[in-house]
């Protein structure tokens, strides 16, 4: 960090910013029942507990519940 505020060069993130309406799907189908394994392999995440604080970060920013439905 002091190196690149130095030398001007742009930070790199340690992981990518996801990607808001893929959060938003992966949101819709953690609802529907499907598994955090099972959206991360058809949303394209590197795996499910990247889904799930993905998907709880957004319902908890948007004020959503994370109940599946019936």
């Amino acid at each position: 960090r002091r190196y690149a505020s130095r030398h001007k060069v742009p930070l790199r993130r340690e992981s990518p910013v996801p990607d808001p309406i893929r959060v938003k799907l992966s949101y819709c189908d953690y609802l529907l029942g499907w598994t955090w394994q099972d959206i991360a392999v058809n949303r394209g995440w590197s795996g499910g507990p990247s889904v799930q604080s993905s998907v709880t970060r957004y319902a908890t920013k948007h004020d959503l519940p994370l109940v599946r439905l019936p």
